[in-house]
């Protein structure tokens, strides 16, 4: 495979069995890709099987580590130029899909693109390009990861950190509103309370990392403390 097309889709996944193998199914259709590495991050359920049935490689995780952690696992493992972030749950997702969230940054035109899964307010959608871009599905340069402190590769604050250092380092990052992309929401795979409060910790880990990265880093650069 040419070095333009080395991209290797990389999938952290922890109790994804009704999931996992429809998005690897379609990960198989789409010809750019080099390999496809599934993270089952220490699930409990049948993940894995799921995933052995498919032509996706496997790594198992003996206990839950997080999503950011479990990402860097698929990383390290990887020989692609570039990395393709899903989440498991992912729904909506097919090959024109792909290509669109892929091809800006095959192409050069950045060195980061997201995937956005549009909502069914409309002024959701324009809210989206206010505040930071979050997304599972993210294609990006592995020298951008390669360059994120350790410290960030962790929980739910991965997207929020892969955002602003890749702005950081002066590289280019895009995205786009996909309608028809959506996933399975925490509530419905787990039920209400524990699924509730799934997203509890996810929003704490977005809103903390945010309040780091963004509020106190210019609040030190104003004070002279940070150069830049």
């Amino acid at each position: 495979m040419s070095e333009r097309y080395s991209i290797s889709a990389i999938i952290p996944a922890f109790d994804e069995e009704k999931n996992i193998r429809n998005v690897i199914n379609t990960l198989e259709d789409y010809a750019l890709l080099k390999e496809i590495i599934v993270v089952d991050d220490g699930s409990r359920d049948a993940t894995s099987n799921m995933v052995r049935k498919t032509g996706a490689r496997l790594i198992t995780l003996p206990k839950n580590l997080g999503k950011g952690r479990a990402m860097d696992v698929g990383v390290k493992a990887s020989t692609g130029k570039f990395i393709f972030f899903l989440d498991a749950d992912i729904t909506g997702l097919n090959t024109e899909v792909i290509d669109r969230i892929v091809s800006p940054v095959v192409r050069g035109e950045f060195d980061m693109f997201v995937g956005i899964r549009a909502r069914k307010a409309y002024f959701l959608n324009k809210m989206l390009r206010l505040f930071p871009v979050l997304g599972g599905e993210r294609i990006l340069a592995k020298e951008i990861w390669d360059h994120l402190p350790s410290e960030y590769k962790r929980g739910f604050q991965i997207e929020i950190a892969l955002n602003y250092f890749t702005k950081r380092m002066g590289k280019k990052m895009g995205f786009e509103i996909i309608r028809g992309l959506s996933q399975t929401i925490k509530e419905k795979k787990y039920g209400f309370i524990v699924g509730f409060g799934r997203r509890l910790v996810m929003v704490y880990d977005v809103v903390l990392i945010g309040i780091k990265l963004y509020v106190v880093h210019r609040i030190r650069k104003r004070l002279g403390l940070v150069h830049k």
